[in-house]
């Protein structure tokens, strides 16, 4: 090679190390600037607000929901005290009815019962279709009204189910439709009415297993049951015994439930008081959230690489993960022309060195050296890379925070100067942009090489 040509390669070579001196310097105060300023604003602003906005949203859903809950039970606790007197009233009733049930003119009425029967057999006894009806036979079934017509005094025979019984099946009987009426008037005060869903979920139970215990009574009375579910009560026993071990389990369970109503009002009272103290910690809660972000409010003038930003904090806030896509452009691009630059002057070296007796590969390493090096060990790039990646990393996470403390639509977003669209463009824009920043900075790693053809040149010169 000529001196003519080396001379002009060094110049060449001074050229390209100043330029590479100059571009390095702007990379490095804009990567300390960049990531120091984006760690300490998402650290100290960015985080901490958009976290509270987004426990505060929580919170204030919490209370409306605490509050509806608050209301709700209010109300029921207070219909409950109200049923609770009713049933009451419905319960000193009962006791007063069914105390004047009187057993004693059973007996009475019997005697009665079998004279007139005695009556009706010897009157109609030649009469072969009613032998079915007189001897017991078909004392259930309804007589015809054939027979009902030609017999006048029958015609009441259907409509008294005991009527062609007798002794004690139709003493039996008899109780049965007493108690049967006794039991629709003291029930119907505890069945189910369109009224009062509450209403219905407290009384009706105890309906249900008053109408149970009749059904079960009646059906031994009637002879359709062999025996009923009273505790303690034996198939020898007498009537009476039967009638008061019903009247007694009737009336325990009226009693019973009262306790069970009594229960359910004292846990939904202690329901209520346990939403309360929840609602007070929570309106705390919410309180402290709300005076911590009028504080940070007052954080208006942040400084960035670009200068201050005249915008308010939530438009800040929006706004964080477009700069942070522009400042990881702007590193990225600082960066690959830095990286082109030192790779123009490692060619250089070679030209000039060819047998690296002066500079090797190292040595230019040390003296021009770039924050990812290629030359460098694997470890050493890679958290040189974590760190040149910070602001697209924390790009994302931005974004995640921004979705899930729901700060991009709704009352947030009318805070805002700009709107949901123009921010989602930016967003989308952002991402972009962080996307070809990352891809020029690989081209430039691993598949541009910007100085051969140079070399080749000056060789065949």
């Amino acid at each position: 090679m000529s001196p003519y040509y080396q001379k002009i390669i060094e110049e060449q070579s001074h050229r390209f190390y100043s330029r590479y001196e100059r571009k390095s310097k702007s990379f490095r105060s804009t990567l300390i600037s960049v990531v120091g300023l984006v760690t300490i604003v998402f650290v100290l602003i960015f985080y901490p607000y958009v976290t509270f906005r987004g426990t505060r949203y929580t919170l204030e859903a919490e209370l409306k929901e605490l509050d509806r809950n608050v209301a709700s039970l209010a109300a029921r606790l207070k219909e409950h005290n109200q049923l609770i007197e009713t049933f009451l009233d419905h319960q000193e009733t009962t006791y007063e009815t069914i105390e004047g049930f009187n057993l004693e003119e059973l007996p009475g009425a019997a005697a009665e019962h079998h004279q007139k029967m005695a009556a009706i057999k010897a009157a109609l006894r030649d009469d072969p279709d009613l032998q079915p009806w007189l001897r017991g036979k078909a004392a259930g079934e309804d007589l015809p009204p054939s027979l009902r017509r030609r017999n006048p005094d029958l015609a009441s025979a259907n409509d008294d189910p005991c009527f062609w019984l007798s002794n004690k099946a139709w003493t039996h009987c008899a109780l049965a439709v007493r108690i049967e009426r006794l039991h629709n008037e003291v029930s119907s005060r505890f069945a189910y009415k369109r009224i009062s869903h509450l209403r219905n979920e407290l009384f009706v139970p105890l309906y249900k297993s008053l109408t149970t215990l009749h059904g079960e009574f009646s059906a031994w009375l009637l002879g359709t049951a062999p025996s009923w579910g009273a505790d303690g009560v034996e198939a020898k026993e007498s009537l009476r015994d039967h009638y008061s071990s019903f009247r007694n389990a009737y009336l325990d369970q009226i009693e019973n439930h009262g306790r069970v109503i009594h229960q359910m009002r004292d846990d939904t009272s202690a329901e209520l008081h346990g939403l309360e103290g929840q609602r007070k910690d929570t309106d705390e809660e919410l309180k402290s959230v709300i005076s911590r972000l009028e504080e940070m409010k007052n954080l208006r003038d942040i400084q960035t690489p670009f200068g201050q930003l005249p915008v308010g904090l939530n438009d800040l806030v929006l706004l964080f993960p477009v700069l942070l896509a522009a400042g990881f452009v702007l590193m990225a691009s600082l960066f690959s022309e830095t990286l082109q630059l030192r790779q123009a002057y490692h060619q250089m070296c070679r030209f000039l060195d060819p047998e690296e007796e002066i500079l090797d590969s190292n040595h230019v390493a040390l003296v021009a050296p770039v924050w990812i090096d290629p030359l460098q060990p694997k470890p050493h790039q890679a958290y040189r890379s974590a760190i040149l990646a910070l602001p697209a990393v924390i790009f994302v996470a931005a974004i995640i925070l921004l979705l899930v403390n729901r700060l991009l639509w709704g009352a947030f977003m009318e805070e805002a100067r700009l709107g949901q669209i123009i921010y989602a463009a930016l967003y989308v824009a952002s991402g972009l942009s962080i996307v070809k920043g990352v891809m020029h900075v690989y081209r430039a790693l691993y598949v541009e090489d910007c100085t051969p053809m140079i070399s080749v040149r000056f060789r065949k010169k």
